[in-house]
């Protein structure tokens, strides 16, 4: 998975999974810790990213659970569209998060994180707090 915001294109850390390699192993599964992406996304809070799922079709499911980037406590959980492309909302307060984004198929399931910064505009002017 990837967002998409303001033209440039940031491929998520993948974290926990489970999808089929060959009709004869069944599934490859794997569970990770949070992945803590090195590239951080600025948007302001109220701002919408855009979740890219690299599939060719839609997911059956997705949603999104901000984690504070310092404490990895849940601040917000949301169901998104299940749609290869989808909007995520940025209503939360101004922080830097960890979004973790899951998406589940029929065939199986993936997470990947992203790092963002949600700032406040102050008119025009975007304040980094």
């Amino acid at each position: 998975m990837r967002v998409w915001y303001k033209g440039k294109n940031y491929e998520g850390e993948q974290g926990s999974g489970c999808w089929p390699v060959c009709q004869e192993a069944g599934a490859l599964c794997w569970d990770t810790v949070l992945p803590i992406p090195k590239t951080t996304i600025s948007a302001p809070v109220w701002g919408e990213l855009t979740i890219m799922t690299n599939a060719h079709k839609p997911p059956a499911s997705l949603s999104a659970t901000f984690f504070d980037a310092d404490t990895q406590k849940i601040i917000k959980q949301r169901t998104l569209l299940p749609k290869t492309e989808a909007l995520l909302p940025l209503e939360v307060p101004a922080g830097n998060y960890i979004i973790s984004v899951f998406g589940g198929w029929d065939e199986g399931d993936v997470s990947y994180a992203f790092k963002v910064n949600a700032f406040y505009l102050a008119g025009n002017l975007a304040c980094d707090e």
